[in-house]
């Protein structure tokens, strides 16, 4: 008898055992379906990730040099170095003082690149080196100055480097000697000078850039990486591995074999062999392929450390899943036990007054006791489980019609057969800043009134003074569902304070008649209230439909361009920019607000980077920093507007810092160009300016600013000291003398003289020779 007890009690344990893990087994089952599915998405994810990395890094490398290409057209379009460049005899008179006037006049390269190591200016003519610091002889440069560390003599160098017609771009990255046996890893950009009539090799420049700079953009090299660039030649012209990485004659055999796959062209990451991965980008712009190879388990890095986190939790989760349901199948199973454990312990219960029934009756009592418990505490539960299902449903959480039904139904919501609206309550009192003590608080107000006017109602605190509300309305009530709205809410504005009351606004979106399409009347709403446009007649600003666009997030390609108008100081470039995505994503799209809270705080985050690449004083870049400390926690408007003001700012300084770095360049130009042709009658503002591609008003205000003088000024001033010099020096008549000096007229000329020596030009030359 005893052991037949036994075992009929172990069968209801194992019963309930079955059943309870059975039970948690099944939405286990459905979660770990579901994360092996996004394991599985995680390395097209990561494969994609590299690949935008890689485009990221070919814009910032192209930007890179376009400067350098852009400097390089600069200095061989500047008047002193064409005509250097066609003197053959630099130290005969008077082109030693040309030689070192020009020198004088170059620009330095901390006002035109910091990141530029040096610039070489290369004469052929006349085997002269020079910049704005040096001036070296061909022989001297190579043997005291910059060479190839593995240059055998002088001569291969010159045949090699200096009379090969190399054109423009880049040379493969090399180690050089500088001076005094520093040896520096150097990648040379050259740009020709202009050809003479005769077409021969005039000379050419030499724009050297540490390899450093190139490090500083390409992105972290992984263990066992490689990364390269390759010109259109297919040189090799940057070129960096990681210790241990694969061999080069491994690497370009996987190489052919990756590219001679059908449809090579049009791809941009391949699996090599040798259990590599190549990412490959071919610039439109310069021409220039970038590689990057990486170990193909760093790419799945993030793949294996999930597979690896998945199994561990799900052995866990298996473990105390029977050990919670051996637990509950006790508990269960224990009054069940008890029960009949009573009748055994009474065979003669029929016989006697004190009837079996009786404790079967005090058992399911007890039962009962329990269940009003549980339920009371599912009760006071009920509140919450509403904040959640609204806050999934306007958020667009919930997309399975079935769930929504379900959570419909654990919130006792009624939802058949219905429409539904929502409508967002927005306090407007903290937009200027200071807040009454009292308005604080209209959040709880608001939520009062809907309990009592709409006790029945979905409703949730959104965050930034706002309150969403949900509305539904039978079949009945949905073709005149405006006017029931406006009704319902104005009686619940009439239970606010008044002083609260005059502060809210209310905007209403369209009507939709499933609980998955929530999510859009919210969006719309949220749309009103970002472009009411002074909309305010009635009790509720509606929205108003308008073009449908794909919910869409920015492209990773202009976080490189806005940092590109920063640094270059490009006003009108980011105003554009700035104004198509503020227009695009926040104020014309149909974005979730923490999506569009996301691209603010992105424009933030690259604002930050660029700031780091940008020369300022110390004091003005904590400004900066300061004023973004400030953005956080306000509302949407104030947060772009102060993001505007913040990129506006920042390029206004860089454009100021720029302009000033070109005037100074300019001005010693202009200089030279004024003193080289002051002997032209038609040399004026306008032809300066003109010959520079550059405006009057500019140049006349730079001119004073820097020279302290009028441009006209100090262009009368070389020519009377020119006039002078002639005087002094040769019994040339003053007419020629008023010639050759650019005055058309005699008269102009003497007048002229006479006003700025106090004497004639005849006088001045008597009394020059009797002295």
């Amino acid at each position: 008898m005893r052991n037949r007890r036994t075992n009929r009690n172990r069968q209801i344990l194992v019963h309930y055992l079955i059943m309870y893990f059975c039970v948690f087994l099944v939405p286990l089952i459905l979660c770990c379906s579901y994360y092996i599915y996004v394991i599985f998405s995680l390395r097209e994810n990561d494969v994609q990730r590299e690949e935008r990395e890689l485009k990221h890094v070919a814009r910032m490398v192209d930007a890179t040099l376009e400067e350098l290409s852009s400097l390089g057209d600069s200095l061989a379009g500047d008047a002193g170095v064409n005509v250097f460049k066609n003197v053959s005899d630099p130290f005969g008179y008077p082109h030693t003082y040309g030689m070192i006037s020009l020198r004088d006049a170059l620009p330095g390269i901390s006002q035109m690149n910091n990141s530029v190591f040096g610039y070489y200016i290369f004469f052929d003519k006349s085997e002269i080196v020079l910049n704005d610091s040096i001036i070296y002889q061909y022989r001297d440069f190579y043997d005291l100055y910059l060479r190839e560390s593995d240059s055998e003599s002088y001569e291969a160098w010159l045949s090699e480097r200096m009379l090969d017609n190399t054109g423009t771009g880049l040379l493969p990255a090399e180690s050089y000697t500088f001076k005094d046996g520093e040896v520096l890893d150097l990648l040379i950009y050259v740009r020709p000078l202009l050809t003479d009539v005769d077409n021969s090799t005039a000379g050419r420049i030499w724009i050297a850039l540490k390899q450093d700079v190139i490090d500083s953009l390409m992105p972290i090299i992984p263990e066992g990486g490689i990364q390269c660039i390759e010109d259109r030649e297919n040189r090799i012209v940057y070129f960096r591995e990681d210790a241990g990485a694969i061999s080069m004659d491994a690497l370009q055999q996987s190489v052919r074999n990756a590219l001679e796959q059908d449809g090579a062209a049009e791809k941009i990451s391949y699996k090599l062999d040798h259990d590599y991965y190549m990412f490959r980008y071919v610039s439109e712009t310069s021409g220039l392929t970038y590689y990057s190879i990486q170990p193909e388990r760093i790419v799945n890095q993030r793949t294996l450390s999930s597979i690896v986190a998945l199994t561990v939790c799900i052995s866990l989760a298996i473990f105390l899943g029977i050990l919670l349901s051996y637990l509950m199948s006790l508990r269960s199973a224990t009054p069940i036990e008890d029960i009949l454990k009573e009748f055994a312990d009474q065979p003669e219960y029929f016989e006697k007054r004190q009837s079996v029934f009786s404790n079967i009756k005090r058992s399911i009592q007890s039962l009962i006791k329990t269940n009003v418990s549980l339920s009371e505490a599912l009760e006071d539960q009920k509140q919450y489980i509403k904040i959640t299902f609204i806050n999934q449903l306007i958020f667009g959480d919930i997309v399975d019609p079935a769930k929504a039904k379900r959570m419909a139904e654990y919130a006792e919501w009624d939802y058949k057969g219905r429409s539904f609206a929502v409508f967002i309550f927005r306090f407007r009192g903290n937009e200027g800043g200071n807040v009454p003590e009292e308005l604080k608080y209209y959040s709880l107000s608001v939520q009062e009134a809907l309990e009592s006017v709409l006790p029945e109602s979905l409703y949730t605190d959104i965050g930034w003074d706002q309150t969403a509300l949900v509305l539904s309305y039978s079949a009945d009530e949905a073709g005149d569902f405006k006017n029931i709205s406006e009704k319902r809410l104005r009686q619940i504005k009439s239970r606010i304070p008044g002083i609260i009351s005059d502060q809210i606004s209310i905007y209403g979106g369209n009507l939709v008649n499933s609980l998955t399409d929530i999510n859009k009347s919210y969006q719309n709403a949220f749309y009103m209230s970002l472009n009411e446009k002074g909309m305010s007649d009635g009790i509720v600003i509606w929205y108003l439909k308008t073009p449908e666009k794909p919910l869409i997030y920015p492209e990773d390609d202009f976080s490189a361009q806005l940092s590109y108008y920063l640094i270059s100081g490009d006003q009108a470039g980011l105003h554009d920019e700035l104004e198509k995505i503020i227009a695009e994503y926040i104020l014309k799209s149909n974005l979730p607000a923490h999506l569009q809270n996301m691209i603010l705080n992105e424009l933030q985050i690259i604002l930050l980077r660029a700031l780091g690449h940008i020369e300022m004083d110390e004091t003005v870049c904590e400004s900066f920093y300061e004023r973004t400390d400030k953005i956080f926690n306000e509302p949407l408007l104030v947060q772009i507007t102060k993001v505007l003001d913040l990129y506006k700012d920042v390029c206004q300084y860089v454009k100021e810092q720029k302009d000033s770095a070109y005037a100074d360049k300019l001005i010693p130009n202009v200089v030279a160009y004024i003193d080289m042709n002051y002997g032209d009658d038609n040399l004026s503002l306008k032809g300066v300016a003109d010959a520079f591609h550059i405006s009057e008003p500019y140049l006349s205000s730079v001119f004073k600013q820097r020279m302290g003088q009028t441009f006209s000024s100090y262009m009368e001033y070389v020519r009377m000291e020119k006039a002078k010099q002639f005087l002094r020096t040769t019994q040339m008549p003053i007419n020629q003398i008023a010639e050759k000096v650019g005055y058309y007229s005699v008269n102009s000329f003497c007048r002229a003289f006479k006003r700025v020596t106090g004497t004639s030009a005849s006088k001045y030359r008597k009394a020059d020779s009797s002295e």
